[in-house]
């Protein structure tokens, strides 16, 4: 159930997204934002995991990323470990975006985001 309306949470994301790319867990994760008209968006599992994914985007010059993994134990453990590498390798982590969501959307997975904010049933 969403404490917003589902506009106001795809502007949201888009907001955000215009500041910082979203690193998400997999092409799920990316499809589902991209379902959302939101395309700044880099999969860890596409870049050979959270290492290959932080050298990425710092050898791009990104100074600021979103992490947008899932709120399970496994994206929870994830998330950790993007922030580390990433604050090591001078790039700011952005978690406001990750707490509104979970707030407003009460989302677990992200690859099921754009179905929730449509008012999808999930499961």
């Amino acid at each position: 159930m969403l404490t917003t309306s589902p506009d106001h949470i795809i502007d949201l994301i888009r907001e955000y997204s215009e500041e910082a790319p979203i690193v998400v867990e997999g092409k799920n994760d990316v499809a589902a934002l991209n379902d959302l008209g939101i395309f700044s968006v880099v999969s860890v599992n596409a870049h050979g995991g959270p290492v290959g994914t932080i050298d990425f985007l710092a050898e791009g010059g990104t100074r600021e990323i979103i992490i947008l993994t899932d709120y399970d134990r496994r994206g929870e453990e994830l998330h950790k470990r993007l922030a580390e590498l990433a604050l090591s390798a001078g790039i700011r982590v952005n978690d406001n975006l990750r707490k509104k969501l979970r707030e407003v959307t009460h989302v677990r997975y992200v690859e099921n985001l754009a179905r929730i904010i449509r008012g999808e049933k999930i499961g």
